[in-house]
Parts: C-alpha cells; structure tokens; sequence
C-alpha cells in the first residue's frame, strides 16, 4: 500500500489580470493541445461585452514570467460563454466549440457556435459559425451550458450534443438534450449549412440542462451513457442508457433511450464526470452538487462518488450503486442571492499514485480547494483531506490543469477580482 501522500507541493505561482471593461471577469477555462488556455469571460451588466480569449500559457516554457501573461480577446460575439472547449476533427478542421447564454436578461438567449481560431496570433479566421436556431421572442430562448463533438446518429459525421435550459419569468424552467446534424463532410461551417437540424434526445423534467458527460460505456459493455446533472428541472443526479450502442448496430438518433434518477437527495447538482477514482480498474462517477447553505438539515454543498454495480445487476437499478461523500459543508461566503456552492471538481493523477487527486471550485465558497486521498493505494479507503489552496475572497471560476514541458500547473479564475492564478504541482 502506498503511504498518504501528504506532501503534495502546490506552490502559488503569481497571477495576471483577465478583465474585460469594468465587470467582464473570468468565469470557465479549458485548455488546447498545445498547453494554452481558452478563456470565458462575461458580465451581468447588460451594457458590457462578453469575451472569449486565449492565454499563452506555454510561453512560460521560454522564460515568460507569470505575471506578464495576459489575456487576448478572440471574440466579443459570443453572449455569456460557458464550457468553451477546443476541438478538432481531423483533416485539419479545429477550433473552439462555444455554447452560451445565462440567466440574465438581456442574455438569455443563447446560441452554440464555432470559432475557428488562429491560437498563435489569436485572430479570429472568420465570423463565429452559428450551429443552433435563434428563438423569436427575445428574453425567452435557450441558453446553452456544455456541448461536444460526437456522432450521434453514426453516420461518419461529428454532430454536436448540446444540453440547454430556458426559466421565463412566469412559467416553470425547461431543460432539453439536443444534437444538431453535422451536414456537411467537407465545409460543415460554411453559411449555406447554417444553422444545422436539430433534435431533442431528453427533455421535460429531469433533462440534462447544464453539465453531461461524453457518451461511453461505464463498465466496457455493450451500453452506453450520457451521465448528467438536473439542475434547473429536477435537482439530482441522472442518466440516459442507449441499449447496444457501445457494440454497433443502434445508434443514439434512432435507439430507445432509457432514463435513470440515480439520486434526487443531493439537490441542484452542476458537475459530473467519469473517472476511476479508488484506483480499482473500473470507472466512477464524480459529482457536485450546487447547494445555498452547508449545515443540516438542509441539503449538504458536497463532492460525491458513485460506483456502478458489478455485471449481472442492471444500471437503471439506481438502489444497486454506491456513494460515498469525499467532502461535505462548502460554505457559501459570497454575498447575494442565488449564490451556492460548490462548482466544479477536476480530478488529476500523479505518476506511481493509483488514484486522482480533485481540484473543487468553491464558486460561492469563493476558494480553491484539493482533496487529498488518505490511502493512494486502497481502493476500499474513501477518506480524503481537505486543503485550502487559494481564497479569491469573490466568486470563483473552473478551474484548468494544464501538463506542459513534462510539468503540471493549475490555473484557477477569481472572477471578481478579474484574475486568473496560477500554481505549480509537484510530488516529493
């Protein structure tokens, strides 16, 4: 067994400001290929910009002082960017996928577009492509959280998934799982193939309506499944199964879906992702929740893993997994209402250590946290330390671990303050 890694050596690197106008702070950051960061930026007042730009995070392979970083707008066309996550689909076709829109008037309505960036000068090559269709009545659309690149209807083509919700003033929210055809194998973002068709998988309650994972089979069978979060429309943890998708023959367009509460005790919930997390071989879920308070009887602000019931039980038996609570009682310390936490939690590896360690966004808890696993290497151990890296003492932002010449860095948004952080890791 391996010992308690307790010296995992987190050292603050210094930061660089990322603010746009007076309000338009850091909020979500992702990472490309080549170890830079993409950034998006937006604000609540509706008179400001909304930004998405590129770091040069690799620069400081030459040399370049943290400090001296700095954020590079891309676009301002984008309204309220969420998860912009770079992508390439081969044959040279790359670029960053842009779901967006949120809850503030005038901003809620939101589209899924394409930048195709030049990332070395940070030029944007031509007019962000608009992959969804606008909604007439203005003040009453989508606004779209998370999206990916995967052929939904096997065909050859990359589609896009999307999930998106809409909360009018006067009727109950809505959340829907879209995938929008991919129509083109050659110019798929050119103007005649805008906007693409769209279909809806999920929709009324309990929908994917702000975070869901990329299709794959959790336990390697013939099954696939979109794990996600239910955050405006149900509040929980759920799933949609597609029988035979991981063996051929069914596809996620045509297949009946199956849907699965996993658990409606957690509440709101905002992040989820699959991840081997005890070191076992097999593959777990990794949650949080998006809680207003952290003291019972109300529902606890928390980090959660789930594991999968061995073959021979069914999935959709939701009684038959197991969770366990890696952290509970994030404080919510930003004033304002509507504000909860945590955000979202990123696990990473070291080399030699069985199971991840996890970054937590407070987001309302307004600090950087890790979670240290008390025995790396016993998978039936689910104790982890807690530690405090950075308080931005404002809302917090997502997180981004970045591997560059051989080394880990984190780099972690303070949204108000309008910087991004930045932190060495180690193992000693």
């Amino acid at each position: 067994m391996l010992p308690f890694v307790s010296s995992l050596l987190v050292s603050h690197l210094g930061s660089f400001p990322c603010l746009s106008g007076l309000t338009t702070g850091p909020g979500f950051l992702s990472s490309t290929p080549t170890g830079d960061i993409i950034v998006a930026q937006f604000s609540g007042d509706p008179l400001e910009k909304d930004v998405v730009s590129v770091v040069e995070f690799s620069s400081i392979l030459n040399g370049v002082n943290v400090s001296n970083l700095n954020c590079k707008p891309i676009t301002n066309a984008i309204t309220w960017p969420n998860f912009v996550e770079f992508f390439s689909l081969g044959g040279g076709v790359s670029g960053v996928l842009a779901p967006g829109g949120f809850l503030v008037p005038p901003k809620t309505v939101g589209a899924v577009s394409v930048l195709d960036v030049n990332f070395s000068s940070a030029i944007l090559k031509a007019p962000p492509a608009v992959l969804t269709k606008p909604k007439i009545l203005p003040g009453d659309g989508w606004f779209y959280h998370k999206a990916f690149f995967f052929d939904v209807d096997g065909d050859g083509l990359k589609d896009v998934l999307a999930a998106r919700c809409t909360k009018p003033l006067v009727e109950s929210p809505a959340g829907e799982l879209i995938w929008l055809r991919n129509p083109s194998p050659t110019q798929p973002f050119s103007a005649p193939n805008l906007p693409w068709s769209e279909s809806v998988l999920a929709n009324s309650s309990w929908s994917p309506d702000v975070s869901f994972t990329f299709p794959s089979s959790i336990r390697g069978d013939k099954d696939s499944q979109i794990f996600y979060t239910s955050f405006f429309t149900g509040g929980g943890l759920a799933f949609l199964q597609c029988s035979g998708c991981n063996g051929g023959g069914n596809n996620w367009a045509t297949a009946e879906l199956t849907l699965t509460i996993l658990d409606a005790s957690i509440g709101p919930s905002f992040d989820v992702a699959v991840e081997d997390l005890n070191g076992d071989g097999t593959l777990d879920l990794l949650v949080t929740n998006h809680a207003d308070n952290a003291t019972a009887p109300h529902i606890q602000s928390g980090v959660f893993a789930y594991l999968a019931p061995p073959m021979g039980v069914s999935l959709t038996d939701s009684k038959a997994w197991t969770k366990h609570t890696l952290a509970s009682g994030f404080e919510v310390r930003e004033p304002g209402p509507n504000q909860a936490a945590p955000g979202e939690a990123t696990a990473f590896r070291l080399s030699g250590v069985p199971k991840p360690f996890i970054l937590v966004s407070g987001d309302g808890e307004q600090r950087l946290t890790v979670l240290e696993p008390l025995s790396p290497g016993d998978p039936k151990d689910w104790g982890y330390a807690r530690r405090a890296l950075w308080d931005c003492k404002g809302t917090s932002g997502k997180q981004v671990v970045l591997e560059i010449g051989g080394a880990k860095y984190i780099a972690f948004p303070c949204y108000d303050s309008g910087e991004i952080h930045v932190f060495s890791v180690q193992q000693s």
